[in-house]
C-alpha cells in the first residue's frame, strides 16, 4: 500500500447527522444520545457542518450505571445499561414531543451505545 494513499476514517457518529438531515423533511429534528450532554454542544455540531437548530441532545444520567462503569470501574450489567439507555432515549423523545417537535432520527454518539440500538428503537 502506498504511503501517500489517504483513506477517510469516521470515528464519530456525529458525521452521520448531515446525511440523516439530508433525507428528512424540513421542520423535523434529529436526537443525539450522548454520554454527557454538557460536553457536546453547538461547536461540535458546527465542526461537522450541521447547525444545532434541528438537533436535540440528551445525555445519560450523571451518576447512572454507564457513568459508574466508566468512571469508577463498577461491574458492567447489561440489563442496567439497557434500561438506562432506553430511559434516556424515551426522555429525549418525550421532551421533544412536549415542545411540539418531532424527532425523526436518533444518533447514538457514545461508543457504548450501539449494542443497545435495537432496544432503544
Amino acid at each position: 500500500m502506498s504511503a501517500s494513499l489517504l483513506i477517510p476514517i469516521a470515528t464519530s457518529a456525529l458525521v452521520q447527522i448531515s446525511s440523516i438531515m439530508a433525507v428528512l423533511l424540513p421542520g423535523v429534528f434529529v436526537g443525539v444520545l450522548t454520554y454527557d450532554e454538557e460536553r457536546l454542544g453547538e461547536a461540535h455540531l458546527e465542526a461537522f457542518g450541521v447547525g444545532a437548530i434541528r438537533i436535540r441532545i440528551r445525555g445519560i444520567p450523571k451518576g447512572g450505571h454507564l457513568h459508574r462503569v466508566i468512571q469508577k470501574g463498577e461491574e458492567y450489567n447489561q440489563l442496567f445499561m439497557e434500561l438506562e439507555m432506553v430511559d434516556a432515549a424515551v426522555d429525549l423523545v418525550n421532551s421533544a414531543d412536549a415542545k411540539g417537535e418531532k424527532l425523526e432520527a436518533l444518533v447514538l454518539e457514545c461508543t457504548q451505545m450501539p449494542p443497545f440500538a435495537e432496544a432503544i428503537q
